[in-house]
């Protein structure tokens, strides 16, 4: 039950990033710190992969940039093994909420 609410977590996490304008982005991502960690990475990337699938390339390429930043931000590579990897400190939130694009 706990992993069906984080995945329904990340996924309106999601779904209100690719609506924003990116302006907003980090006050949505700072409103949401819980949810910033591999997790999300995890969720980014095979959200892409579906919309690649799908013909949507855009919203591909927009969410593996945002899975990009994120894994940047966690010291992360998104092509490691994200499940085992520990929670991010808030020095790390907070070095990725200055990096993303206003």
């Amino acid at each position: 039950m706990i992993k069906e609410q984080r995945f329904q977590a990340y996924l309106n996490l999601v779904e209100r990033l690719l609506r924003c304008s990116c302006d907003q982005e980090p006050q949505i991502l700072s409103a949401n710190p819980d949810l910033v960690d591999a997790g999300l990475i995890q969720m980014l990337e095979r959200m892409s992969e579906v919309m690649a699938q799908k013909g949507d390339q855009n919203t591909a390429d927009c969410l593996s940039y945002f899975a990009c930043l994120v894994a940047d931000a966690l010291s992360l590579s998104s092509s490691s093994t994200l499940s085992s990897s520990p929670r991010p400190n808030p020095k790390h939130q907070l070095f990725f909420l200055m990096q993303v694009p206003s």
